[in-house]
């Protein structure tokens, strides 16, 4: 538990009261949070249930799946889903704030966030805050996105291979500065490589932003430019394959590509 956090002195002796919601059940929500009274003069300050955690609760459908596939499920898997489960409860620890005033008996205890990129809470706050970040630090100019994809038949090679899946952001990235090179220019470029499409399926794909031009070796001037399908397509396919060429040997491979 963290320790006692106190309000400023002269707060009021009933503080707690005087801005937690007055509250008896877990029948309130503001925020995300649920207000639930322990004691007669103590809070507790629970995160909501979210869709995607009462998804993994009804029926202990996590119990179950957990139970039935347990030796095929990755360690960092079972570590989010755990956190997500516990975001916001008791168990993941809380700060407990009381009234600078001794005589004053009310307590607010707050739970603790998980910080889970798979929670939609805490991810979706981490993800905010770094596009606010990255929209500041990037120049101001037109930008271009890209989409480079694989066929589906590579992409249970990828799963079964996991140690593949630092390389394709990194010659994406690597596919447009050549491509950007032979015009004398070096673009920007961000990449964000998703394992899963919109349907939840497993599908190894890499999105590019980038801008549409770049500077000159000595800085000094911008040259505009615009990345076509025809030039940069036959670049990747050829770095995919090549990459999957190189590791072959050491490759495990699915059961329809052994034959």
């Amino acid at each position: 538990m963290r320790d006692i956090i106190r309000s400023p002195r002269g707060a009021c002796p009933t503080f707690a009261d005087s801005y937690l919601p007055a509250v008896t059940s877990i029948t309130e929500r503001r925020t995300g949070y649920l207000y639930r009274r322990c004691r007669a003069r103590e809070v507790l300050i629970i995160r909501s249930v979210s869709p995607i955690k009462q998804l993994l609760q009804t029926g202990e459908a996590w119990r179950r799946y957990f139970k039935k596939h347990e030796h095929e499920i990755r360690s960092p898997v079972v570590d989010n889903v755990v956190r997500l489960l516990a975001c916001g409860l008791k168990v993941m620890g809380y700060s407990s704030h009381c009234c600078s005033n001794g005589a004053c008996p009310h307590r607010k205890k707050v739970c603790f966030s998980c910080k889970s990129r798979f929670c939609p809470t805490c991810g979706k706050k981490a993800t905010d805050q770094w596009t606010a970040t990255q929209s500041a630090r990037l120049p101001q100019t037109r930008w271009q996105h890209i989409t480079l994809t694989m066929p589906s038949a590579l992409w249970e090679v990828f799963r079964l291979n996991r140690t593949l899946l630092k390389a394709p952001s990194q010659l994406a990235a690597g596919i447009i500065k050549k491509t950007a090179a032979r015009k004398g220019i070096l673009p920007g470029i961000f990449t964000t490589q998703h394992t899963f499409g919109r349907d939840l399926q497993w599908n190894v794909h890499v999105h590019l932003s980038v801008t549409c031009g770049g500077l000159t070796p000595d800085g000094e001037q911008w040259k505009s430019m615009y990345f076509v399908k025809a030039r940069v397509m036959p670049m990747w396919r050829y770095a995919i394959v090549d990459l999957l060429r190189q590791s072959y040997g050491a490759l495990v491979l699915p059961q329809e590509l052994k034959t």
